[in-house]
């Protein structure tokens, strides 16, 4: 008998062990969607998969360096928060939405074409859902209020489902001209198939007898000339006039010397292939994409580069063209060029052109107007546009990459001031700066102390010692409107007084602020223009030129 209530009272003590495991793997679950709706806050970018026809937006985490059509978006709606606008009953039979998905059916279209944007929530009982949509650029694809799409004009966008007026997914489309463009998906292949049994079979008369003349070769080529993008064998080719297109770029995609297209990489928005780079430090050559690989040769610090591939994801070692010497890198040492990578950003370097510094409403003398960098624009053959050199630390390149996804998803652009500057332009700005300075009573008030009596001085305009922009981690910046107007804040670029401070920002300030800090950067409470990124802020401090 003792042994039987034995028994019993372990099996009662087990039940409730089990009951407590269930529950928290149930608490857990929960955390760990909320966790994941912070991670990935301004990092939904939907990346276009070689092998489907349509794009899917389903929440999980995803690594930079990860080609996948999948992406978070958790539901914040799970928050306890939103349940105290609930009574009881309401609470009882109101299913909240914990995560969804969007599919487009197509995400390239020609002018005209429509498509649907598909919106499943979860769980499939969750309680009358409210689904908007919207386009970041109306003018070329539109999207109605149950997700229809509407091909308008050429170009690319981003479309957005927003959940309960919380949580948003986006998925990408590219808009082509029939007149010059060409995708083999299978409304074309029809097309094709269509236009080859329909040649021209016209006949006509010799002699007395009506005969009917074959189409000649003539006929044939011009009927099937191919112009634009071909996919065959899941690789893709460009043709111009029925001839393969090698060795160039199209549409910012590096064709190589077989004609095949390369990939992008890292979300780059264009392909990383024959971007410029500069090393940061001394940095080794190896003979593979391994730390432990032979060691080849040097690149000398500031030394120029050309990538030849694309980043290897576990070991973050690139392929590089130094003096003729190709190997490999370690890709955290190294400033890309923004312009080759993310070339639809607005460069607008002003030191590298005529400084606009200024302080109090003041010119500082031997500073503003003067190019500081010596070097100025020029023409890029990668992506086809005049422009100017952008150097910054790679992996910041990549999350600059997520913010301007996220101000084009939202109807804005980016526009770049400043990125890496020489430690010795640094020394000669401040050294007139605070000539200047103290001077003139009027520049040192304005420096000195903001409308509300704060103080603040010399040091939170310019570096008294390093800056990150000399270690190639911060950046200057404006934003604009989809056109690339350069929207009003409070003061103008590098206006170096108290004016500037954050804590006068205006909405387009904020709104700035927000793109950029949503995917990890960091601000200076003095210039609402600067970002920064932390986690790199011990790189190395560089006052090598540009060239």
């Amino acid at each position: 008998m003792n042994r039987v209530l034995k028994n019993l009272i372990i099996v009662f003590i087990l039940c409730l062990a089990g009951v407590g495991i269930i529950f928290f793997v149930i608490n857990n679950s929960n955390s760990n969607t909320v966790n994941k709706s912070n991670n990935t806050k301004g990092e939904n970018v939907v990346t276009k998969s070689e092998d489907v026809v349509s794009q899917e937006v389903v929440s999980s985490d995803v690594e930079d360096e990860t080609v996948n059509t999948d992406t978070s978006v958790s539901s914040p709606a799970s928050d306890n928060a939103s349940s105290t606008t609930l009574n009881q009953q309401e609470q009882d039979t109101y299913i909240l939405v914990t995560k969804f998905v969007v599919k487009i059916q197509n995400s390239d279209l020609y002018v005209g074409d429509t498509t649907t944007m598909i919106t499943t929530v979860y769980p499939a009982n969750a309680t009358s859902p409210d689904l908007s949509y919207s386009s970041s650029n109306p003018s070329v694809a539109s999207v109605s209020s149950d997700g229809t799409v509407t091909a308008l004009s050429p170009g690319e966008c981003y479309l957005t489902v927003t959940v309960n007026n919380l949580a948003t997914g986006q998925v990408y489309v590219k808009i082509l001209s029939r007149n010059n463009t060409i995708y083999l998906n299978d409304n074309v292949e029809k097309q094709e198939q269509q236009q080859t049994e329909q040649k021209d079979n016209s006949s006509t008369s010799s002699s007395s007898n009506q005969t009917t003349k074959p189409s000649s070769d003539s006929d044939d080529k011009n009927e099937n000339i191919k112009n634009g993008w071909y996919e065959i064998g899941n690789k893709k080719y460009y043709y111009k006039n029925n001839v393969l297109v090698k060795n160039t770029y199209v549409d910012y995609i590096y064709l190589d010397s077989n004609g095949v297209a390369q990939k992008k990489i890292g979300n780059f928005s264009a392909t990383l292939y024959g971007a410029v780079a500069w090393a940061n430090q001394d940095l080794n050559i190896r003979a593979k994409a391994t730390q432990n690989s032979k060691k080849i040769g040097t690149v000398d610090a500031g030394g120029k580069m050309t990538i030849l591939s694309s980043e290897n994801s576990s070991t973050k070692y690139i392929k590089i063209k130094y003096n003729n010497q190709v190997g490999y890198v370690y890709s955290n040492f190294i400033y890309i060029n923004l312009p080759d990578v993310i070339p639809d950003m607005i460069y607008s370097i002003s030191n590298a052109d005529k400084s606009i510094y200024k302080t109090s409403g003041k010119s500082i003398p031997n500073v503003t107007g003067v190019n500081l960098y010596g070097f100025t624009k020029k023409y890029n053959k990668k992506i086809g546009k005049t422009t100017y050199y952008a150097p910054l630390l790679y992996p910041v390149a990549k999350q600059l990459q997520k913010a301007y996804n996220t101000a084009i998803s939202q109807g804005y652009n980016l526009k770049i001031y400043d990125t890496y500057r020489p430690y010795d332009v640094s020394v000669k700005i401040n050294k007139e700066f605070k000539s200047l300075y103290n001077s003139n009573k009027t520049v040192k008030k304005g420096i000195d102390y903001d409308k509300d009596g704060s103080y603040w001085g010399t040091g939170w305009f310019l570096a008294n010692s390093i800056s990150l922009h000399n270690r190639g981690v911060a950046i200057d910046l404006a934003l604009t409107d989809s056109r690339g107007n350069e929207l009003s804040v409070q003061t103008p670029m590098h206006t170096l007084d108290t004016r500037s401070v954050r804590k006068y920002n205006n909405s387009t300030a904020n709104k700035l602020s927000k793109i950029m800090t949503s995917v990890g950067f960091e601000t200076l409470d003095s210039e609402w223009w600067h970002f920064q990124e932390n986690n790199y802020k011990k790189s190395v401090a560089n006052s090598f030129k540009l060239n």
